[in-house]
């Protein structure tokens, strides 16, 4: 898993500053093609509802103006946390999913996921 986005962004037609955090994934084996896995995971702003590689963060991450972003540098750390953990945990999921899809006879079930 590597980060390739960590931010806050607020766009064109928009005041509001929403956390960014876009992760990649890859899991292959040596001497094999085709990937095991091969995903992206984003938390925040580019993170589109009802998608499996998408996670929305909590409302109160959502500044409207960037004298809110800058008297709220704690949250916004936090919220960065928050996204690193969500997202590594769902990766860790979807591989485990893909996992079991392509071996059933040996992964029979995913751990659960520890809490944040």
């Amino acid at each position: 898993m590597f980060i390739a986005e960590v931010g806050l962004y607020s766009g064109r037609v928009s005041t509001v500053y929403v956390p960014r955090v876009n992760t990649w994934g890859k899991l292959f084996v040596k001497g094999q093609d085709d990937d095991l896995y091969n995903e992206e995971v984003d938390y925040g702003v580019d993170a589109k509802k009802g998608k499996a590689w998408a996670i929305q963060p909590d409302a109160r991450y959502a500044y409207p103006s960037y004298h809110d972003v800058m008297t709220h540098i704690d949250e916004i750390q936090t919220s960065f946390e928050e996204g690193i953990h969500a997202t590594a945990l769902r990766m860790a999921e979807q591989i485990c999913e893909k996992l079991r899809a392509a071996h059933p006879e040996t992964v029979t079930a995913c751990a659960a996921s520890p809490g944040p």
